[in-house]
């Protein structure tokens, strides 16, 4: 009865079931299509072009995690570089690996080089971060909009 009732239901959103009867006096269901039956298909197409576009929003927000990571972890390496950097004493030689080459720089300036990296990784992280915001945002309305348009069915 459960699986009847699910066909049924299918057909009633997708078309309208109208009881007739034959010309012996029985009675049997007749599918008929209707313009409202139209604005429900577009209605499903809407439902369903929404939840494609939070899958796409999902592979992108996933992406942006990644990127956003990997960002972090870099930033957390020049800050350990820094620290070690730090802890040299005046007459200690720094090194800064530039291709496949150390160069030798002063120690001063190569904690100044690192602090732009890290200031530059800031901002970095801080515009995935609001990309990030933004697509959570798109997510949101879309899954109101499908659960609305569930609901009205």
């Amino acid at each position: 009865m459960c699986f009847a009732y699910l066909i049924l239901k299918r057909c009633l959103i997708k078309n309208v079931l109208n009881v007739e009867s034959d010309s012996q006096g029985g009675k049997h269901m007749v599918l008929e299509s209707s313009k409202t039956n139209r604005s429900e298909e577009q209605s499903n197409e809407e439902i369903e072009s929404s939840i494609q576009k939070m899958q796409r929003y999902e592979e992108t927000l996933q992406n942006i995690m990644l990127q956003k990571q990997q960002l972090i972890l870099t930033k957390s390496e020049i800050e350990e570089a820094k620290k070690e950097v730090a802890k040299l004493g005046d007459e200690e030689k720094a090194y800064k690996l530039v291709g496949e080459v150390l160069i030798e720089k002063d120690k001063d300036n190569l904690i100044n080089e690192l602090d732009e990296e890290l200031k530059e990784l800031d901002i970095k992280i801080k515009a995935y971060e609001k990309q990030e915001e933004r697509i959570r945002e798109h997510m949101k309305e879309l899954q109101k909009r499908v659960v609305e348009g569930l609901k009205n069915k």
